[in-house]
């Protein structure tokens, strides 16, 4: 599962603005509007988080 985030401050409530036309994305915390969203894969993120647990 991919986790889409805001690249100017990270939050994860982003959605599609203007209807998905433009290709470009609306932060509802920060405001920010452009076409790059922060992806990343919800279980590396996990993984990652156990590994440091473990040690």
């Amino acid at each position: 599962m991919n986790i889409k985030a805001c690249p100017r401050c990270g939050s994860r409530n982003v959605i599609l603005h203007a209807a998905g036309i433009t290709g470009n994305y609306k932060c509802l915390d920060c405001g920010y509007i452009g076409p790059i969203i922060m992806e990343s894969d919800e279980r590396l993120r996990i993984k990652k988080s156990n590994s440091n647990v473990a040690k």
